[in-house]
C-alpha cells in the first residue's frame, strides 16, 4: 500500500519571493496584488505537479519569539516590509479562506517550526512529507520519506541534492550554519569559517559538539583559532539555526484535519472576481489541468 503525502508550504516565503519577482499588478481599484497574484498561480502549479493528500500553508506567529530572547539582534538586519505589500497579507488571509486550505500560525513560533513539528507530526502517521520552501534552514528535515520542493527551482531536493548543494549531510546543516552563519537571519556564525572550511570540518566530525571535543586534532592553526575565539558564537548559532518541535496547545495530531485546495468553490471564485482575477482556461481548469495552465490578471 502506498503511503499518502502530506504537502507543507512555507507561504510567506512563496508570498515574498512572488512580490520581488513579479511587477506591480494593480486591481481596477488601484491595489497590488502582485504577490497574492504569485501565490496563487504558484500554488496551483504545485498542487497538480506535486501529489499529495494533506496540505498545510505554514505562517509566522506574531510577536517575538525564542530567539529573540537568545540573541536580541536576531533577524534585525531585515529590510523593511515594502509598503505594497502590507495590504497583501489581508488579501492572502482572504484567499486562504476561500480556498478551503487550513493555515497554522502559532505566536513566538516561526513557520519553520511549525513545518518541523508537522514534518514530525506526518512522518509518525506513516506519511511522507513534502517541503515547500527556499529556506535552506529547512534541509536538516530531508531524509527517510521527507523531500524539499524547491521555490526557487522548482525541482526536488533529497539527501543526495543537499549534500550535493552543501556539502554536508542534511543532518549536519545545523551545524554547517553554525560555523558558516546565516545573514538572511543574522545569525554570526564563526568568524573566518566560510563554507569550504565548514565542509571540511563536518567532513571530518559529526557536528560542532565533536568538533570542539577533538579541537587539538585539528593541525589549521588558522581554523583552530577563529574557533578557539568564537566558540560561544558557534553554540549560540546552532541553537538559532535548530528548528523547534513545537508541543504546545493547539497542535492537532490528526492530519485527517487538513483538506485539499478546492479551486472550483464558490468562496474561491467569488475571490477571484473581486480582485478582478480571472482563470486563465476555466474549463481545462476544472478537468485537473497540466502544470503549465496558469492564472491571468483580466
Amino acid at each position: 500500500m502506498n503511503k499518502k503525502t502530506l504537502l507543507i508550504i512555507d507561504l510567506y516565503g512563496l508570498l515574498f519571493r512572488s512580490y520581488y519577482a513579479l511587477s506591480y499588478m494593480p486591481t481596477e481599484s488601484g491595489i497590488n496584488i502582485n504577490a497574492v497574484y504569485g501565490v496563487i498561480k504558484s500554488l496551483i502549479s504545485l498542487f497538480d505537479y506535486v501529489s499529495h493528500d494533506w496540505v498545510i500553508l505554514a505562517l509566522d506567529g506574531s510577536g517575538k519569539g525564542i530567539r529573540h530572547e537568545m540573541f536580541s539582534e536576531y533577524k534585525a538586519n531585515r529590510i523593511k516590509c515594502p509598503e505594497d505589500l502590507i495590504p497583501q497579507f489581508a488579501i492572502l488571509d482572504e484567499f486562504i479562506a476561500s480556498s478551503d486550505l487550513k493555515s497554522l500560525r502559532i505566536n513566538g513560533y516561526e513557520a519553520d517550526d511549525i513545518i518541523a513539528t508537522y514534518t514530525k507530526i506526518g512522518k509518525e502517521n506513516n506519511a511522507n512529507v513534502v517541503i515547500s520552501t527556499s529556506d535552506k534552514d529547512l534541509m536538516q528535515l530531508v531524509g527517510d520519506g521527507v523531500s524539499v520542493y524547491s521555490q526557487k527551482d522548482r525541482g526536488f531536493i533529497h539527501t543526495e541534492q543537499v549534500f550535493d548543494n552543501f556539502g554536508v549531510k542534511p543532518s549536519q546543516i545545523v551545524d554547517y550554519l553554525a560555523l558558516i552563519g546565516d545573514t538572511s537571519d543574522n545569525i554570526p556564525g564563526v568568524n573566518g569559517i566560510g563554507r569550504k572550511k565548514a565542509q571540511f570540518l563536518l567532513n571530518k566530525y559529526k557536528n560542532i559538539e565533536e568538533i570542539y571535543e577533538k579541537i587539538d586534532e585539528i593541525d589549521n592553526n588558522v581554523i583552530k583559532l577563529a574557533l578557539i575565539n568564537d566558540r560561544d558564537n558557534a553554540f549560540l548559532s546552532k541553537k538559532l539555526a535548530s528548528l523547534i518541535i513545537i508541543e504546545e496547545e493547539g497542535i492537532d495530531k490528526n492530519i485527517d484535519y487538513f483538506g485539499k485546495f478546492n479551486k472550483n468553490s464558490e468562496k474561491f471564485i467569488n475571490f477571484c472576481k473581486k480582485y478582478n482575477i480571472k482563470l486563465f482556461n476555466q474549463e481545462k481548469i476544472k478537468q485537473n489541468p497540466p502544470i503549465n495552465e496558469q492564472m491571468n490578471l483580466l
